[in-house]
């Protein structure tokens, strides 16, 4: 009979998880095929993952500034016969929805069995999630490797002390940073956490040197290959090449010098936050201005009392499972340290690892205050009224579900309806499309375009050249140098950002541009609907 049991016991193991899974996938695709909104510039860094998928489909490895994890996602859901856009969201909502295992997993570990099923499906209806994840981006394939390295790792120096988890959990880590730079912190918090066994009793230390070993080494099967790829394409160790443009804005590194073209950045390490900061008070306003800022979009989120209740579930973590168990959630925090040094925009996506933690501390501080009022209750109400409320215990526990499952999907329909949303779906159709799709049309394959946004080029299918900041007749001889065969100039990028180029948008308006810059109009148009409109030039 113990057999059966346990068998039994495995299954619904399984079985919780899974249909969490099935759930979340669900509502994700559910919005997906409903919305079914084209690629917008919030996306566009989608582009580059599609490209990147495309040359991993070639086995052409020529890209090295993107990590490769969700990019080889997308080549294998590209198999499946649908466009390689709608795989790409494919690749993200069924990421995102696969996060519900190790969620449901690490939850039950600090709230129980009912705890981490109602985890999971907080983070199943989760609002942002909803809107969020179907956009071909990388944070949910990050994350889920994340959480999985976490849950993992907790299995392997919390409850079984086996190599088997914890080159699994070294592994989970490589491919979070593999999906995201940032993932090396994640890594980081899991060697400390290693190194910590260090200090416990109970193994000897040879033991404890090859358990370490094997997190390592987990990591390094994983990510090592990249790790090595990168040092011979650069010629240096590094885990990211981007430096500069992860310091400064997107423009800042695509300016023009005085001779006409782009500096490449030639320090590193503290000369470069130097370079950058001046000096370390300046650093730290700069830091302090983005904890404010991050702040205050993490604040909408939620409501207050869901804030609140967080705040004693982080105490609670931290007072009742003793300071070790508790940094296993607290590196979803740790891990996103990077965007309060960073230029970025301010937006959830970049702090997304938080969510998961938030749902935890939040049903934690609830169970915190249920207990307390159970105990007062028990001591001055009577046996039958302490029966019932014992009996009904768990079920008191899921009401936070219940209150916020109805909220979080009426807020991610709404957001989907957002009037700000629908006319970036406009912009995209009417502006970034059709110029992309009359140069598609009027050109032949492989011929360059310069624009500011990818989005144009991918429509388009043709090769993109980011347009740079600088005058007129500098930024039309540095395309001309690079082999650039179209140039497109919309009013959107200009007024927002190129204002420079202000001069090249006169042909919607009726006026001409200087003849010496050697550019033939070929295409122009004025949407009235949306006061936009956009120049196709021709470099001669």
């Amino acid at each position: 009979m113990g057999k059966v049991f346990n068998y039994i016991n495995i299954k619904n193991n399984l079985l919780v998880p899974l249909s969490l899974f099935v759930l979340a996938f669900g509502l994700r695709y559910h919005f997906l095929t409903t919305y079914n909104y084209p690629l917008m510039i919030h996306e566009q860094d989608g582009v580059a993952y599609m490209d990147f998928a495309k040359q991993l489909l070639h086995w052409n490895l020529l890209n090295y500034t993107l990590p490769p994890l969700y990019p080889a996602i997308i080549a294998a859901f590209s198999f499946l016969p649908v466009p390689l856009e709608f795989a790409a969201r494919l690749a993200s909502i069924t990421m995102d929805a696969l996060t519900v295992i190790p969620l449901c997993y690490l939850a039950g570990k600090y709230l129980g069995p009912v705890g981490g099923f109602a985890t999971g499906i907080l983070w199943g209806f989760f609002s942002f999630s909803l809107y969020f994840t179907v956009s071909p981006l990388s944070q949910s394939s990050y994350l889920c490797c994340l959480l999985a390295g976490v849950a993992l790792l907790y299995r392997g120096l919390e409850e079984e002390l086996c190599e088997v988890w914890l080159i699994a959990a070294g592994a989970c880590f490589a491919f979070a940073y593999l999906a995201r730079v940032e993932g090396i912190i994640g890594f980081g918090g899991g060697l400390f956490l290693c190194l910590i066994q260090f200090l416990r009793k109970g193994k000897d230390f040879r033991s404890k040197v090859v358990h370490l070993f094997f997190y390592l080494s987990g990591f390094l099967v994983a990510a090592g290959p990249y790790l090595i790829f990168i040092h011979n394409r650069v010629g240096y160790w590094t885990i990211s090449v981007r430096g500069e443009q992860e310091l400064k804005t997107p423009d800042a590194v695509n300016t023009l010098n005085a001779a006409g073209t782009l500096v490449k950045n030639t320090t590193s390490g503290l000369s470069l936050w130097t370079k950058n900061f001046g000096s370390l008070s300046d650093f730290m306003v700069f830091v302090g201005n983005n904890v404010k800022g991050y702040f205050l979009v993490y604040e909408r989120i939620f409501p207050l009392w869901v804030h609140g209740l967080c705040l004693v579930g982080v105490v609670l973590l931290i007072a009742t499972k003793g300071w070790r168990r508790a940094c296993y959630p607290i590196l979803l925090l740790i891990v996103i340290t990077p965007i309060f040094l960073l230029n970025i925009p301010k937006t959830p996506s970049y702090f997304y690892p938080v969510f998961p933690f938030v749902f935890i501390c939040l049903l934690m501080g609830y169970e915190g205050v249920i207990t307390g009022f159970s105990y007062v209750y028990r001591r001055y109400a009577g046996g039958t009224a302490a029966f019932i409320l014992n009996k009904t215990y768990g079920i008191l526990l899921t009401v936070p579900v219940f209150v916020l499952v109805p909220k979080f999907y009426v807020d991610a329909d709404n957001a989907f309806q957002d009037p700000g949303l629908v006319q970036q779906a406009k912009l995209t159709e009417k502006i970034y499309k059709d110029a992309g799709e009359f140069i598609l049309h009027n050109s032949a394959q492989g011929e360059t375009v310069i624009t500011r946004w990818g989005l144009v080029s991918y429509y388009a299918d043709r090769p993109l050249m980011i347009l740079p900041k600088g005058a007129v007749q500098d930024v039309v001889n540095f395309a001309r140098k690079n082999g650039a065969r179209f140039m497109v100039i919309d009013s959107i990028a200009v007024y927002s950002r190129r204002q420079e180029l202000e001069e090249l948008l006169n042909p919607l308006f009726g006026k001409t541009v200087n003849q010496a810059y050697g550019l033939h109009i070929i295409h122009l148009k004025v949407d009235s609907e949306l006061g936009e409109g956009y120049v196709i030039y021709k470099l001669l």
